[in-house]
């Protein structure tokens, strides 16, 4: 993420574009773990937004520590990606 400005992007609906980390985490045994955030019907990866100036992966262990008390070993991370998707709007 070293070198992004510091500009608003927004979507093709004119909402922000947020950049976010997120972890798989399996169990060596085909199942991942999911995390529910208070106040949310869905299951997800452990992660979240990455703070201005952060490296991507500062912020996947930051949000995995913060969310669920694990501490991840950098050495331990493997990068899968970028990925785009719509934001849902919940009305």
């Amino acid at each position: 993420m070293a070198g992004r400005r510091n500009v608003k992007h927004c979507d093709a609906d004119g909402g922000p574009i947020i950049h976010i980390a997120a972890a798989l985490i399996d169990d060596g045994a085909g199942r991942l773990l999911l995390v529910r955030k208070a106040g949310s019907r869905w299951f997800m990866q452990a992660g979240g937004k990455i703070e201005p100036g952060e490296p991507s992966l500062a912020a996947v262990i930051r949000e995995v520590r913060e969310e669920i008390g694990l501490i991840l070993d950098p050495d331990d991370a493997s990068h899968l990606g970028c990925f785009v998707a719509p934001s849902p709007r919940i009305s």
